[in-house]
């Protein structure tokens, strides 16, 4: 039987990963504007994980190198996309963002 702290932390990583991936098809649908905020809040989110990661790599506490090092190289994409998203949005607006004949 599983514990009742990991079948919640179990749940809550599944709802994450599902609003993910909603955000991510309605991203590659390229419908409504407010996904480029929303793209540009999980990748902030994502790029929090640098220190993080290079604080447990330092410390040696939060588990394997092999675990460690793939997280450090996909949050340091993360910041890049990050940074260049904002760069963007503060230049031209959300780009990608397209009206549809509806709107």
């Amino acid at each position: 039987m599983i514990e009742s702290s990991v079948a919640v932390g179990l749940g809550v990583a599944i709802a994450v990963a599902l609003v993910y991936i909603v955000l991510g098809l309605l991203t590659l649908a390229m419908r409504p504007a407010w996904l480029f905020a929303a793209d540009l809040l999980v990748l902030g989110l994502v790029s929090l994980g640098v220190p993080v990661t290079i604080a447990g790599l330092l410390g040696g506490t939060a588990g394997p190198p092999a675990f460690l090092v793939p997280n450090l190289l996909l949050a340091i994409l993360a910041l890049a996309l990050f940074a260049w998203m904002l760069v963007a949005r503060i230049r031209v607006g959300p780009w990608g963002c397209r009206k549809t004949a509806g709107d």
